[in-house]
């Protein structure tokens, strides 16, 4: 009972946060360093929602149930504990933000180039091995934060997202991967390397006659590893 009473007493402030949220129609709801190990059912009765916080909990999953917020611009759920984002993320027509950093993400949802409205997404501090091709698709991204991860590679599509392809890109951080610079050494790599010399934190070196293989087309080794090392 003790136990029950001490629970009653650490949500009576998020029932409360959502019951005024209600009475009010207000669009924003903060519910920031709350303890949360879920999130309320009762939030996703919240339909005029346009900016969700749930940032800073101790959340392990999101329910699919999130796609019913069909009005959200912003949804920010970094410095919790989830190993993954619901499918039902990608069905949410008007999000502009997206805030997953400081989990535990592993992987990301095959769908998430449905996203075209974003323009940023911060997924840096997680666990992401590789990205899905789709991300190529998000044309209006202007800041995509991807540093202290697990990343290998990129793919192909992502340099789809710089300013000479036609998309907005305007900040990409990719520190604190392992990168393999043969990515950037590779055959055909030019639109991705734009795509770092454009939209990362430092510009790399000057790119010499020296620097590029006259067989493959491609960037020696040494240079990407400076371009890695800048962005």
């Amino acid at each position: 009972r003790g136990w029950e009473q001490a629970w009653e007493q650490d949500t009576r402030p998020v029932r409360e946060a959502i019951a005024v949220c209600a009475s009010r129609n207000e669009d924003q709801l903060m519910l920031y360093r709350e303890g949360l190990l879920s999130c309320p059912p009762s939030v996703f009765s919240l339909t005029q929602l346009r900016h969700l916080h749930l940032g800073a909990n101790r959340l392990v999953s999101l329910p699919a149930t999130v796609a019913v917020l069909s009005n959200l611009d912003s949804l920010s759920l970094g410095q919790n504990r989830l190993s993954s984002l619901p499918h039902a993320v990608c069905s949410l027509p008007l999000l502009t933000d997206l805030s997953a950093y400081r989990n535990e993400l592993s992987s990301l949802p095959s769908g998430i180039g449905a996203l075209t409205s974003l323009t940023r997404l911060q997924l840096h501090t997680n666990r992401l091995p590789l990205l899905p091709p789709t991300l190529g698709h998000l044309a209006r991204l202007e800041t995509l934060e991807l540093h202290s991860n697990l990343l290998r590679s990129l793919p192909p599509s992502l340099a789809n997202l710089g300013v000479g392809s036609g998309g907005r890109l305007s900040r990409l951080t990719l520190h604190d991967n392992p990168l393999d610079p043969a990515l950037l050494a590779a055959p055909g790599a030019g639109a991705a390397l734009a795509l770092l010399r454009r939209a990362g934190e430092g510009l790399p070196p000057p790119l010499g006659d020296a620097d590029v293989d006259p067989r493959s087309g491609g960037v020696s080794e040494g240079w990407a590893q400076a371009v890695l090392r800048s962005a």
